[in-house]
């Protein structure tokens, strides 16, 4: 009964992807865009896609009024089965 995980570090284009750019151009905001930021068509899996035997519901708020940044997120599993969760923060 272990909850199996992962949540992929980049996005996956659709085999087309590579015809709708030229892969010569790096501008990153160019039409159909480059990276998870960037892309504006429908990717196969998105950057932090994953997969899990267990559901989470997490909630996250941010201030941004004073440096250092802060964030604070809760995370509650949701689903019927013990397991963790990973988040990642980038600014």
């Amino acid at each position: 009964k272990t909850n199996r995980w992962g949540k992929l570090p980049v996005t996956i284009y659709p085999a087309a992807y590579t015809e709708e750019v030229d892969m010569h151009d790096f501008e990153m905001a160019k039409a159909p865009g480059r990276t998870y930021r960037y892309y504006t068509g429908k990717a196969l899996f998105p950057f932090g896609f994953g997969l899990s035997y267990t559901r989470f519901k997490t909630t996250c708020t941010q201030s941004c009024s004073v440096l250092p940044v802060t964030v604070t997120c809760r995370v509650a599993n949701v689903g019927g089965r013990e397991g963790d969760a990973v988040l990642q923060v980038y600014h």
